[in-house]
């Protein structure tokens, strides 16, 4: 009896020890459990997100994220099998929290306007105490003995900040529905006649050109060289043009849908800042359906900016090789990749490459008479980067720096003669096309939101614009505003009769893009 009482303990002991090893097996487990450095990869995406929903699809942060947690996972596996998993994890997370805090703080300080702060900003400065934190840390990391324990802190640090970034992300989406079709644009039909001559079309937009007046006060340049050479190619050149908004948000989707948007404004609210909306509305505009409906066959580019037009109206992207989002992609190279020498390669070069496909695609293009053909190309030209001198050669930039007037104004130079070399070539190649020139918005670097001088009001505003209307007769325009382009050209090809708008010029600070301010009169006295 006594052997069998003892025999029950023993198995009580055995379970009870067995119970504990499987507890202490499972709280091991969960502390050496990986999860931080792959969550830590993808901060510089989400905290670009969650601070720009207002203006950044969601869509193009899969691709980002994808490579950072893909490359994270595959250096993990090589460490692991040289200091184990839990180490491996804690020396990555170090590196990509250093990396990520120097890319912003190199940022800050060296677009500061304080030259202390921008010293403090340089790799001699910034770069040594990030290395010496460098070398520290994993030294501290392969010493302890604290390895689970810290693995298990990290993993709760990274869960609650990307947790706290995903739930900001998805109460903007559940507070903002970005659904155009409860806006009514009722104003525009979408008029269809029975047309048999229809030309092919070329756009080319020049993403932040200055016009005439701009480039005079702010860079004693004279366009009328220029203007003189559209004119020999039988452009019509209206003596001033203007854009109807400061920025390319509101700008493309205002002359894109041949409205003002006002009515954006008046149900937004003046506390929203939601530029989905002016986003959905630019990939989905009216003058793309117009042509669409035409039977017209479209082509779009990715230029630097994305290639605008929906899938649905839009018949080919192309030189879309390496594409995400312009501003993600920026965000990422300066975060992970914050040295000149690897910005020129993973920014310059792409943008190179994009613009480069672009000028092949424009200056070789044959006319093909069996289908009507709208060709779209909105280029990053003058725009930064700034890749390119006066003569096209290229040239390296330095993105965490300020916009360099001088580089800017040297891109324009080159700018002007490549466009008159891609019109020579459209004109050559398919000469009854139509080519419509023009720009979005002037050069904006020096412009006070805020308090807006007159001076501010002509860089907003100010842009280039050409028309060459083969075979038609336009009367001379003294003014031009984009709102009303192609209301001209479709009362001109397609024998429409839609209204030529009153001009209007509306200020609105970026932060606040509902908060419309009329300068129509004032800039009018300017011009």
């Amino acid at each position: 009896m006594i052997s069998l009482l003892n025999s029950i303990k023993d198995i009580n002991l055995i379970s009870k020890n067995g119970c504990l090893l499987q507890t202490k097996n499972l709280e091991r487990d969960k502390k050496s459990f990986i999860l931080h450095p792959f969550l830590f990869a993808s901060l510089p995406v989400l905290f670009l997100l969650a601070f720009n929903a207002h203006e950044l699809p969601i869509f193009d942060v899969i691709i980002p994220i994808s490579i950072s947690i893909i490359a994270t996972f595959s250096l993990w596996l090589l460490l692991r099998y040289f200091v184990g998993g839990a180490k491996s994890g804690l020396l990555l997370s170090l590196f990509i929290l250093l990396f990520t805090l120097y890319g912003h703080l190199r940022n800050e300080l060296r677009t500061s306007d304080d030259e202390l702060l921008q010293f403090l900003g340089s790799h001699y400065v910034l770069g040594v105490i990030f290395f010496i934190i460098a070398v520290i840390g994993p030294f501290f990391f392969l010493r302890t003995k604290s390895d689970y324990e810290l693995n298990s802190i990290f993993n709760v640090i990274a869960i609650t900040i990307v947790g706290i970034l995903i739930f900001n992300v998805a109460l903007y989406y559940v507070s903002n529905p970005s659904d155009v079709g409860q806006f009514d644009f009722e104003g525009i039909p979408l008029i269809v006649n029975d047309i048999e001559q229809k030309p092919d079309v070329y756009v080319i937009i020049l993403d932040e050109f200055a016009g005439e007046k701009q480039l005079e006060i702010d860079f004693d340049f004279d366009l009328t060289p220029f203007n003189n050479e559209l004119k020999k190619r039988d452009f019509l050149v209206p003596d001033v043009s203007l854009s109807n908004y400061p920025n390319t948000e509101f700008s493309m989707p205002s002359h894109l849908n041949m409205i003002y948007l006002d009515q954006l404004a008046t149900k937004l609210g003046p506390e929203s800042n939601d530029k989905s909306i002016p986003i959905k509305l630019t990939n989905q505009n009216y003058v793309m359906q117009m042509f669409s409906a035409y039977d017209y066959q479209i082509t779009t580019f990715y230029g630097g900016i994305g290639a605008i037009g929906d899938t649905l109206i839009v018949d080919e992207k192309l030189c879309s090789y390496g594409t995400i989002n312009t501003d993600l992609r920026k965000n990422f190279v300066l975060t992970y990749w914050p040295v000149t020498y690897f910005s020129s390669i993973l920014l310059d070069d792409f943008q190179y490459d994009k613009l480069d496909c672009i000028f092949s695609y424009l200056t070789n293009v044959e006319d093909d008479s069996s289908h009507p053909h709208l060709v779209f190309a909105h280029l990053r030209l003058p725009h930064e980067p700034f890749i390119f001198d006066s003569e096209g050669n290229r040239v390296s930039s330095d993105p965490s720096l300020k916009v360099d007037k001088s580089s800017y104004l040297e891109q324009l130079i080159f700018t002007q003669k490549k466009t008159l070399e891609i019109i020579d070539s459209i004109q050559k190649n398919s000469p009854d096309s139509v080519i419509i020139l023009y720009s979005d918005h002037g050069y904006r670097p020096e412009i006070n939101w805020e308090d807006p001088s007159d001076v501010d009001l002509i860089r907003g505003f100010n842009v280039i614009s050409a028309l060459h209307f083969p075979n038609e007769e336009l009367p001379a325009l003294d003014k031009l505003s984009l709102v009303n382009l192609y209301r001209i050209f479709f009362n001109t090809y397609f024998e429409t009769d839609y209204e030529i708008l009153a001009d209007l010029h509306l200020w609105y600070e970026p932060d606040s893009p509902y908060v419309h301010v009329d300068v129509t009169e004032k800039l009018n006295l300017l011009i």
